[in-house]
């Protein structure tokens, strides 16, 4: 019994082949455009982060220039509190910049993997195959609950924006962007 309400339960959630070709062929067009924007931004913050590379090659120069031997120009205290700074900025921009990259290929990735499980749901073999049926209704979450012998699927992101139990005709939806 519980197999069979999983498998009406999914259906609201299937996705014809001709649809899922079509969103992975658009999320692969979006990151080919995102990749030219993506390019910008981290020119942008190479060259910040090169700056700063530069802004502290220039305070040890300063730091160990002749004319600083008495500390008129840059004392020791300031020296290592400039040094600090910089290097955290350094640090930060670093990491800030791989952050960036993997976040963008993550999404692409969740959203692909979304529209392939999606797709199996609509696939003719999917109503037999038990273990497809568990892979599905794992990709959807965990959150799912078996109250009064009544299967409720409460999916997750990137699942969760999807009307589910077959109502479609919700009023209040926004137009896709």
């Amino acid at each position: 019994t519980l197999e069979k309400q999983v498998a009406e339960k999914l259906k609201p959630f299937g996705l014809a082949p001709q649809l899922q070709n079509w969103g992975v062929d658009y999320i692969g067009k979006l990151q080919d455009q995102s990749l030219h924007e993506k390019k910008q931004i981290l020119v942008g913050r190479k060259r910040t982060y090169d700056q700063c590379v530069l802004r502290l090659a220039n305070l040890v120069k300063l730091k160990t220039a002749p004319e600083n031997t008495d500390g008129s120009l840059l004392s020791d205290e300031e020296y290592q509190k400039q040094r600090a700074e910089l290097i955290a900025e350094k640090n930060k921009l670093a990491t800030d910049t791989a952050a960036f990259e993997v976040e963008l290929e993550q999404k692409a990735h969740r959203v692909k993997e979304a529209l392939n499980v999606l797709g199996k749901i609509e696939d003719p073999s999917f109503r037999a195959d038990a273990l497809r049926k568990r892979e599905v209704l794992s990709a959807l979450g965990s959150n799912h609950v078996l109250k009064e012998k009544e299967l409720e699927i409460r999916p997750e992101f990137p699942f969760s924006d999807l009307p589910h139990g077959g109502n479609w005709d919700q009023p209040n939806w926004t137009p896709i962007e």
